[in-house]
């Protein structure tokens, strides 16, 4: 059984909610994995007008970067809490 991106964040969902130290483990990498690619998304919408000379579509880009910066939060307080132990 092969499983897909999509899955594999669901379980690791489900074994942070039954608190197993497996769903720890993958929780940086799939808070990683969600905050880089709305900052891959933002980075190419802010370099579209430089190729296609239409205007930058600002709201699109700040709700991207917002969405990142959710996505990085909970990261970085996995990442402190982790320093001491």
């Amino acid at each position: 059984m092969d499983v897909q991106p999509a899955e594999r964040g669901h379980v690791d969902v489900v074994l942070l909610f039954r608190r197993q130290s497996l769903g720890y483990v993958l929780a940086p990498g799939l808070l990683l994995q969600f905050g880089l690619t709305p900052v891959a998304l933002a980075a190419g919408m802010a370099f579209q007008p430089v190729l296609t000379a239409s205007p930058i579509d600002v709201p699109t880009v700040t709700g991207l970067l917002v969405f990142a910066a959710v996505s990085f939060l909970p990261l970085v307080y996995l990442a402190r809490s982790t320093r001491g132990t």
